[in-house]
């Protein structure tokens, strides 16, 4: 090729003066494309960390439930066969005007016959034994005690969930039987 004439340059290539400002084109990118990872790699580790939070927030709020859930339930149940025993009763044996007392039955007699329910606890275990047959009428119990006043009969207990001394319901039952 002689002096003077121009070259073209090969299908695809770049003038040298263009080349230079690809490269530093290139190199801005790829700067630009790492504060793009960093800032993606941070969002990603806050969002992350909200995402454990809320799962640990729900297991726990799950855990809470059923630990609830277990006391009320033992509430309803116990005092559900506390309440219908009382109510058939008509006579008991807690004693009237004494002092507190840690178990109670209460008597009745039906068309079927003489009928006995008496509660006590037995470990955390509030037992019901009505005509020789006994049951749990709830578990996680404590400080069971009966008094009476005429035909009032007081029960109080405290219920508390396995494992969870933090959710616990105490209980005060004012039963009403028929005559002593």
């Amino acid at each position: 090729m002689s002096a003077g004439h121009w070259r073209d340059p090969a299908p695809g290539a770049l003038p040298a003066r263009h080349a230079a400002e690809r490269v530093n084109a290139k190199a801005g990118q790829r700067g630009f494309m790492l504060v793009g990872l960093l800032a993606g790699v941070a969002i990603t580790a806050v969002l992350g960390a909200v995402l454990v939070n809320s799962l640990y927030q729900l297991n726990r709020a799950g855990s809470d439930g059923g630990a609830h859930l277990a006391v009320a339930t033992a509430v309803r149940t116990s005092t559900r066969w506390l309440a219908r025993d009382a109510q058939r009763a008509e006579t008991t044996t807690v004693p009237d005007g004494g002092a507190p007392v840690s178990t109670g039955a209460f008597n009745w007699t039906d068309e079927i016959g003489p009928h006995s329910c008496s509660y006590a606890l037995d470990g955390t275990n509030l037992a019901r034994t009505c005509d020789g047959a006994t049951v749990v009428a709830a578990r996680g119990v404590s400080s069971l005690q009966f008094t009476r006043s005429g035909g009032l009969v007081t029960a109080g207990y405290t219920i508390t969930a396995t494992g969870r001394p933090d959710v616990s319901e105490t209980v005060v039952l004012n039963l009403s039987i028929r005559s002593d």
